[in-house]
């Protein structure tokens, strides 16, 4: 009998959770960073891929804008943080989050 998983094997969640959290902040080595590097040399992203990727930082960009304004307008009410705190999801609806 071969070793290994079965065919079609899948971890459930709370197995993945602990492996990304077991990887979490491990560096990886120079060699290969560089395998990696290496293995992308020469190919292109579709426009679509491009377009992708350029919609993402331009969203989170936002998000990032909007969150800092509303905890810039949450300081300069002192007093007011629950007010603040309770209608956050309010304040930052027009900005998509």
């Amino acid at each position: 009998m071969p070793s290994g998983r079965r065919p079609g094997y899948k971890h459930d969640k709370e197995t993945k959770d602990k492996i990304s959290q077991k990887l979490t902040g491990v560096a990886k080595d120079d060699s290969t960073k560089e395998k990696m590097r290496q293995s992308k040399l020469g190919s292109r992203r579709s426009e679509s891929e491009r377009k992708a990727i350029a919609t993402g930082r331009a969203h989170a960009d936002l998000e990032s804008k909007c969150l800092h304004r509303f905890l810039e307008m949450r300081s300069e009410y002192p007093g007011q943080e629950e007010f603040f705190d309770s209608n956050r999801k309010a304040f930052l609806s027009p900005c998509g989050t």
